[in-house]
């Protein structure tokens, strides 16, 4: 198994991103289904406080996630995230 971890916080991103990129209480549910349906994920976690916000999966070892996958799983955070890089 592998432990695989996402996520940004105070030291990586300022208040305004990682507001962006926060996972509220009604998204949550969504957010965690979404992960832990993603190919060979058989465990997930988030954790969304105003410091940070993080997504642990437990995933088969030969598992190597995409950004096609994990773009899947953030759904509108990663579509604020894609507005951030531009």
């Amino acid at each position: 198994m592998s432990l695989l971890v996402l996520g940004i916080n105070h030291t990586s991103a300022p208040i305004e991103v990682r507001e962006k990129l926060a996972i509220g209480d009604r998204e949550l549910p969504r957010a965690l289904r979404a992960l832990t349906r993603l190919p060979d994920v058989r465990e997930g976690a988030l954790l969304s406080t105003c410091n940070r916000t993080e997504a642990y999966a437990v995933a088969a070892p030969h598992a190597g996630p995409t950004e096609d996958a994990l773009a899947e799983f953030a759904g509108p955070t990663a579509k604020a995230f894609g507005r951030l890089q531009q």
